[in-house]
């Protein structure tokens, strides 16, 4: 499955599910989530933050050959 198909299929999933589920799954992904890069956390001005968030969120995203 490419990262485009996975990606499609998670907003499909949170899409469909009624509130209080997309709630939680957001809080179980968040937990999932891998530390930050040192490179990164050094400059939080290369990400782009995520406003629609209650908390302060900041994304980068990165492409592999895998």
């Amino acid at each position: 499955m490419t990262a485009q198909e996975r990606l499609e299929r998670i907003v499909g999933l949170f899409a469909d599910a009624p509130r209080e589920v997309r709630l939680q799954a957001l809080l179980d992904y968040s937990r999932r989530l891998p530390e930050l890069p040192p490179r990164l956390a050094a400059h939080p001005d290369v990400m782009e933050r995520v406003h629609e968030c209650q908390t302060p969120f900041s994304l980068a995203v990165e492409f592999t050959s895998d």
